[in-house]
């Protein structure tokens, strides 16, 4: 299923990139990060990392395609709440809703006065401090308070079912598009063309 993906991509000429969904996930901070108090940075995911490289495909006017792999491993309406509710929002047209805010403008504040700070005193800096101002720029370039969705971006998500995953709400399935796949028979031998052409 996840090569289904990645090779729909190679034919359009697009980005990919998967993420392994944890059976452990139960907060939005899973998929997208959190703002560490302790080392006073935003700690981002694989899968915030992923939409950052997709606004760079948006930039290009490129298709990115992001797959949550096995995203039913937990509940998908816990992990991905805010998603959901901001990709429905862009699917209906509201453009203006189509943001994730990671973390508060008050902290985003702070992070920027530390920079200004940083790139004032940029010629007496202690290597620390210069790693520090480089760690912040890039923060506050790759992944501001609020992040804008890329406007080429299209998500998948794959799953099984069986008795370790969960099942899907109603109301999800009715914000999809499902392909479903049938089991494989795998009592019925396959056949190699000789076979076949005896």
């Amino acid at each position: 299923k996840t090569q289904l993906v990645r090779r729909l991509a190679d034919l359009l000429g697009a980005g990919h990139g998967d993420v392994a969904v944890r059976p452990s996930w139960r907060y939005p901070t899973d998929l997208f990060g959190y703002y560490n108090a302790m080392s006073k940075i935003f700690e981002p995911t694989p899968f915030l990392y992923l939409l950052a490289k997709a606004k760079k495909y948006a930039e290009a006017n490129r298709l990115y395609l992001l797959c949550l792999d096995e995203m039913n491993l937990s509940r998908v309406e816990n992990y991905a709440a805010d998603l959901l509710s901001r990709y429905e929002r862009i699917a209906t047209g509201d453009s203006s809703q189509a943001y994730l805010d990671l973390y508060s403008k008050d902290v985003a504040n702070r992070l920027q006065k530390e920079e200004q700070a940083l790139y004032r005193t940029s010629s007496e800096l202690t290597p620390r401090q210069q790693a520090r101002k480089e760690i912040l720029t890039r923060q506050l370039k790759d992944y501001p308070a609020r992040l804008d969705f890329p406007r080429s971006l299209l998500l998948f998500g794959t799953v099984n079912v069986d008795e370790t995953t969960h099942l899907f709400s109603p109301k999800f399935l009715d914000r999809a598009y499902v392909l479903r796949f049938p089991p494989v028979d795998l009592k019925t031998p396959w056949r190699n063309s000789i076979d076949t052409a005896t």
